[in-house]
């Protein structure tokens, strides 16, 4: 008699299962299998197994990762005891255990955020690659590369948070309103709130998230709206989406603005807790610490400082390039008064190495500036006061040579950054372009750009890692394998350009 023997493969991510009998595919169980998660299927299946094999005993081959192993493992025990006359028997040694590494630690409150449209690389290339036709081997050799390959891919999340800290009165939220061109933010905020870059939108819309994690509908957002719900006790997040206009998606990776009220200025511990981890994140993301640089002493900065330093000092240079720290407010120094910028940064250098900060990034920024350059850019309506002050402003930066902050901050970028930055202003300088001058001398776009450049390094060693797969991979690789590693190198170099 033959013996039955079932191979089961399963891809823990794509939650695409095969069956095979005795080295046969089959496609029996798919309506019971097909894109579920194992646990709500395994128990059923070996009901279905027996009825439609008519046997008294089945031999189990295994092929996915560890967890699911212990979960089919675990399940055959249950089901053989609590059957009599039917008998399960796993073949330990014909079972393929792939190891997989999973990266546990959540980036912060990213377990709630608004239908992220996220793009699913890894299924992407998974599923544009036809697998039914596949003989067992084959079929073996092509699912361990992509569990390989997806442990890599876990590594990019589908947000990239950006997180906005500040003690009081520093213009936190004058910077993120002109990241977003527009005034939108309030100027108190007691709440979390998160702004998601949604390149194809063209106007703001949010939602609250309220305690016990309930969402709201999304409206239409302005700062009136924002402004009352950031004032409602169960107000836990307001998400807000839309288009950021100095940030591009890459490779499916949303940028996620953060505005904190800070560890010491909540009405929710839960919030300052986050705050702390958001800090101490390992997951790629960014902190841009925001000083008043007219008032740099105070007792918030000290305590927050002291924690950045400790994450600083432990992850090295690649931790540091995390945090960026700016000098916002240089608009209120004047040269023509005898007031220097560049001592006042050097001042604010000296205070963060007093706080234990070696070698910080520090870029200087005229936020309010770079709000009102982009609001009267776009169309938006600007008060009598804002008018008055723009003029001030740009006559300010174009006018007085150590105004020009990409020149302040040269010491802090890559040389790359400075050249590309350096050439967008030398053109806008040619063109008589006084708004895309006074733009880039106010500082923000030297932001800007580093948040990019560190989601690029992120990427950078990602496909690194993608290639020396690859590479390893197709050095021993069967002639069906050497076939899907060109696809998926093919894929790979149509989402992110560089492989």
């Amino acid at each position: 008699m033959i013996n039955t023997n079932i191979t089961i493969i399963y891809n823990t991510i794509t939650m695409d299962s095969f069956f095979y009998l005795n080295k046969k595919r089959r496609e029996n169980f798919k309506n019971i299998t097909d894109k579920k998660p194992i646990h709500e299927w395994i128990d059923k299946l070996f009901d279905e197994v027996f009825i439609a094999y008519n046997c008294k005993k089945i031999d189990i081959n295994f092929i996915g990762v560890n967890s699911d192993y212990t979960l089919i493992k675990y399940a055959i025990k249950s089901f053989n005891k609590n059957t009599n006359d039917l008998y399960l028997n796993l073949i330990e040694s014909g079972c393929n255990i792939i190891n997989r590494t999973y990266n546990t630690n959540d980036l912060y409150l990213n377990s709630i955020g608004p239908d992220c449209n996220k793009i699913n690389i890894f299924n992407t290339i998974s599923n544009s690659f036809k697998k039914d036709e596949l003989n067992l081997h084959d079929l073996i050799e092509i699912v361990s590369i992509e569990i390989k390959l997806e442990s890599i891919l876990n590594k990019i999340s589908s947000n990239f948070e950006v997180m906005v800290l500040s003690t009081t009165s520093a213009g936190k939220s004058t910077l993120i309103n002109a990241m977003l061109g527009r005034e939108l933010i309030p100027y108190k905020t007691p709440t979390i709130l998160k702004v998601y870059d949604h390149d194809d939108m063209g106007h703001f819309v949010a939602r609250r998230v309220v305690d016990g994690g309930i969402t709201t509908q999304w409206e239409d957002a302005n700062w009136g709206l924002l402004d009352e719900w950031n004032a409602k006790e169960d107000t836990s997040i307001i998400e807000i989406k839309g288009n950021i206009p100095s940030i591009d998606e890459r490779a499916g990776i949303r940028m996620v603005l953060v505005d904190t009220p800070g560890p010491n200025n909540s009405r929710d511990t839960s919030h300052r807790e986050a705050t702390i981890r958001a800090i101490r994140s390992s997951q790629p993301s960014m902190v841009l610490y925001v000083l008043n640089s007219t008032q740099l002493s105070t007792d918030d900065d000290k305590a927050l400082l002291g924690l950045i330093k400790d994450v600083m000092a432990e992850g090295g240079r690649e931790a540091q390039d995390r945090f960026i720290f700016i000098a916002n407010k240089i608009d209120n120094f004047d040269p023509e008064k005898g007031e220097s910028v560049t001592h006042e940064l050097k001042s604010v250098r000296s205070y963060l190495k007093e706080n234990g900060i070696e070698n910080p990034l520090v870029i200087p920024v005229s936020a309010e500036l770079t709000k009102l350059l982009r609001i009267k850019k776009s169309g938006g309506k600007l008060t009598r006061s804002q008018r008055g002050n723009l003029s001030i402003y740009e006559e300010l930066f174009l006018e007085e040579p150590e105004m020009n902050m990409l020149e302040q901050a040269k010491g802090d970028l890559s040389s790359g950054l400075y050249q590309e930055l350096n050439s967008q202003l030398k053109d806008a300088v040619a063109n008589g372009d006084y708004v895309a001058q006074a733009e880039l001398l106010s500082g923000l776009p030297i932001v800007e750009y580093m948040i990019t450049e560190h989601l690029n390094k992120h990427l950078n060693k990602i496909t690194e890692e993608i290639s020396l797969l690859l590479k390893i991979e197709s050095e021993k690789s069967s002639t069906i394998k050497q076939l899907y590693i060109r696809h998926i190198t093919s894929e790979l170099n149509r989402i992110f350009n560089v492989l």
